[in-house]
């Protein structure tokens, strides 16, 4: 799945430069990956659709800010390392 191969290329670049991650790929609706990443209090959601996938692009979430941002690759990479 594009998804998921999509998810594991950005999870390496951020361990490459030492940020955490997490990929859910279990067969669940986004809604319910969502609430438990809010019961666990994650600040930070990244979503890859369709149209993130095609584009290389990264639909963050941004609980604290309620905020959301649609941001290349190298965008939401550099974004992050100026927040960590």
């Amino acid at each position: 799945e594009p998804h998921v191969v999509y998810a594991k290329e950005l999870a390496k670049e951020l361990l490459e430069n030492d940020i955490d991650s997490k990929i859910y790929d279990m067969n669940e609706s986004l809604n319910k990956r969502i609430r438990m990443d809010e019961k666990q209090r994650v600040h930070m959601i990244v979503v890859l659709g369709d149209e993130e996938v095609a584009n290389k692009m990264v639909a963050l979430r941004d609980r604290r800010k309620r905020e959301q941002s649609n941001l290349s690759k190298d965008e939401f990479i550099e974004s992050l390392k100026n927040i960590l």
